[in-house]
């Protein structure tokens, strides 16, 4: 049997030959309280800076929305050269943190968080976010786009309509009340959860051998 956290990464192994394909998603640790929105709006992305993450689109969405009073965060190593890369492909207000050693402070900075990301299996930053309750837009490229609603998700590789829904959140001040009902769709993923689907998947697949 094989295992993927999402329905994305299950049909790439599938594509491959591979049988018995199980989807069972990541998990999240719920934070005990949500912080408050900060008062300047702050979107903000987690992961890898460079060209493999999807960052260039969110960098194009940003450069069209010139916003004069708002920042976008990029938190994670580079592997590229940070400053040139958003140069490249981006403009605006950008603050380079590079790594993030506490993730929850970085995630209280935001109002809204953007997972670009054209292929990936996961994207584990969707669900911490969502556990902060912080509102989320994320590309169909993203395994975890899965968790949240259709209107929160976008086509990938396409600045445009990231652009729109940046926009749509800031100006109708939809933020707060997004992350609000993110904060508890992450509940389903707690890590309690996703344990008892790994271990009633095991039984399963064991043959109603008794796992302690």
């Amino acid at each position: 049997a094989v295992v993927c956290p999402s329905f994305l990464s299950a049909g790439v192994m599938k594509s491959y030959g591979c049988k018995n394909v199980f989807v069972i998603p990541h998990g999240v640790d719920l934070p005990p309280e949500v912080p408050p929105q900060p008062a300047k709006f702050t979107v903000g992305y987690c992961g890898a800076i460079g060209p493999d993450k999807g960052l260039r689109y969110l960098l194009a969405a940003w450069k069209k929305l010139a916003y004069r009073d708002a920042v976008l965060i990029l938190g994670g190593r580079a592997s590229v050269n940070a400053v040139n890369f958003v140069r490249t492909f981006g403009g605006g207000n950008v603050e380079i943190m590079g790594g993030v050693d506490d993730i929850g402070d970085f995630y209280k900075r935001l109002s809204l968080y953007v997972q670009p990301s054209v292929s990936e299996g996961f994207g584990i930053e969707v669900l911490e976010a969502m556990a902060y309750g912080r509102a989320v837009i994320a590309s169909k490229g993203a395994g975890a786009s899965e968790a949240i609603q259709n209107d929160s998700r976008f086509e990938i590789r396409d600045p445009d309509e990231i652009a729109r829904k940046i926009e749509r959140l800031r100006s109708l001040g939809h933020c707060d009340a997004l992350g609000k009902m993110n904060r508890g769709l992450a509940a389903h993923y707690n890590w309690e959860a996703i344990r008892s689907r790994y271990v009633n998947f095991w039984r399963t697949q064991l043959l109603g051998q008794t796992i302690e």
